[in-house]
């Protein structure tokens, strides 16, 4: 069996409060993009799991979303055939795109196919919003407010899709531990998501730039100052507007003129960055 695993952005993240329990209280649009991984997945007649990945950066042990999965699902469900699991990378590290987080969701979507276990939507997230806020989301195809810590999710009906989105990822990555410690929630930015989930509503893409915002993206420049400096550099360029996407290091940026898409592809920090002209789900 093989799924494709997606890459998200988001279009706003609010934390609202840390929480006693040291979790964060979030208000988050989420929506899928046309950047995925691929996962091949099959059976051993060993009772194991076998995780191998293209990324040698990666872990393929516990320390892995997708083996803790496995893991999780033998021992749920008493599945005594082992798994295989090999990951094709194209999503970054560190990137805030959440790879790792939609190749858990997505891995747990194959194993629910091939053990034939039918669980509903709900179920799956049960089963894993406790290994990271991210992953319920890649449970649903449409643009999603994200409440919580991930677990309360509302669809977002919305058509808007008629604009390039521009991704640049810096060599350093962001770790999102990293950006959470650093962050000051009486300074940050607190976004309106009503007003963008609204403005995602009514198809008004002049009015979802005007009204994006990141919590984290304040944090993740002082990590990684030169974030802001490509975020300069893509606004000269022509964009609408830029964003740092979850916790960094990756900026993406929208605009409509297929122009402003040709000089950013012949800008220089193609050079020494990840740079990738794609679109939303």
């Amino acid at each position: 069996m093989i799924k494709k695993s997606y890459a998200k952005i988001n279009f706003s993240i609010n934390i609202v409060e840390k929480m006693p329990n040291g979790y964060h209280n979030l208000d988050m649009i989420m929506t899928k993009i046309n950047l995925f991984d691929k996962l091949y997945f099959s059976t051993t007649k060993n009772d194991e799991i076998i995780l191998t990945c293209t990324n040698p950066f990666i872990p393929t042990d516990e320390r892995n979303l997708v083996y803790k999965v496995a893991k999780l699902v033998k021992e749920k469900f008493n599945i005594k055939k082992g798994i295989r699991i090999h990951i094709a990378k194209t999503i970054p590290m560190q990137a805030g795109l959440g790879g790792g987080s939609s190749n858990a969701a997505t891995t747990l979507e194959a194993l629910d196919e091939m053990f034939m276990l039918n669980l509903s939507i709900e179920e799956k997230i049960d089963l894993v919003k406790n290994f990271g806020a991210d992953i319920p989301f890649f449970f649903y195809d449409c643009a999603c407010r994200v409440q919580g810590i991930g677990d309360i999710i509302t669809p977002i009906e919305s058509n808007l899709s008629d604009f390039h989105l521009i991704l640049v990822k810096p060599q350093k990555g962001v770790s999102t531990k990293l950006a959470y410690e650093n962050i000051d929630l009486k300074t940050c930015d607190h976004p309106n998501i009503d007003k963008l989930v609204n403005a995602l509503k009514d198809n008004d893409y002049n009015y979802v730039c005007d009204n994006i915002g990141n919590s984290l993206q304040d944090s993740a420049i002082v990590i990684r100052p030169v974030i802001k400096d490509i975020q300069d550099e893509l606004m000269s360029l022509g964009v609408d507007t830029t964003l740092v996407c979850g916790s960094g290091s990756t900026i993406f940026a929208l605009t409509k003129d297929d122009n402003v898409v040709k000089n950013i592809k012949a800008a220089h920090f193609n050079k020494k960055n990840f740079v990738f002209i794609t679109s939303v789900r």
